[in-house]
């Protein structure tokens, strides 16, 4: 089963049906906490885990994550998880946690972690791989995206993933976009994640042109 994101519209179809899902994408825990974006009847609320650290200068903002990766820090993050979770369970909503390079779970292994030891213990995750890479990462993208499929599949085993989101990326900016728009070569994307999608519990992606993207390749 597979669904088409459509952020801007705030909305999901379902592949098949067309039929839409209401969907509240994009914002932070700390944004969704402080002032729910959707009143009407959303199905599922999906926040990335930025926390929003800034300083005033470089060297107060890497004391910050410093003191965030604290045990302190995990707790604090835990914490905000939850109420962000009951926040969406208020409006019958389903709140899915998207990890990325900027945020808490920052890396693969770092998410794997906090799942593993039982961080936001009802915590449900969209994955995105492509969120997880850095521009230093691309000369070795594909061993990248191996071993990142490979600890993606052991989040799985945890059951704590609803879907797995597949997209490119596109400019110095690496920005998100859909398989076909972005700078990475599709079919081996979706070879080196092929493990990793065969497993997944539903997978998201940015248009509907890519499902075609999706099938034309054999996971290895």
């Amino acid at each position: 089963m597979a669904i088409i994101l459509d952020p801007q519209q705030h909305q999901y179809l379902r592949q098949g049906t067309h039929e839409p899902y209401a969907v509240d994408a994009g914002v932070s825990m700390t944004q969704w906490v402080d002032g729910p974006t959707s009143t009407g009847d959303v199905e599922r609320v999906i926040v990335h885990d930025r926390l929003g650290h800034r300083g005033d200068n470089p060297d107060q903002d890497a004391q910050s994550w410093l003191q965030s990766w604290s045990q302190s820090g995990w707790e604090q993050f835990d914490r905000l998880h939850e109420q962000a979770r009951t926040v969406a369970q208020s409006l019958g909503a389903e709140l899915l946690l998207c990890p990325n390079s900027a945020g808490m779970l920052s890396d693969a292994v770092c998410t794997l972690n906090w799942v593993a030891r039982g961080g936001g213990q009802q915590a449900r995750l969209m994955l995105d791989p492509m969120g997880w890479v850095v521009e230093s990462m691309s000369r070795d993208l594909p061993d990248h995206l191996d071993r990142i499929a490979a600890l993606c599949v052991e989040m799985i085993e945890h059951d704590r993933v609803a879907c797995v989101l597949v997209r490119s990326s596109a400019g110095e900016g690496m920005d998100p976009v859909s398989l076909g728009a972005g700078d990475v070569d599709p079919g081996m994307l979706v070879e080196r994640l092929g493990p990793l999608l065969t497993r997944a519990p539903e997978i998201a992606v940015l248009e509907e042109t890519d499902l075609g993207l999706l099938e034309a390749v054999e996971p290895r």
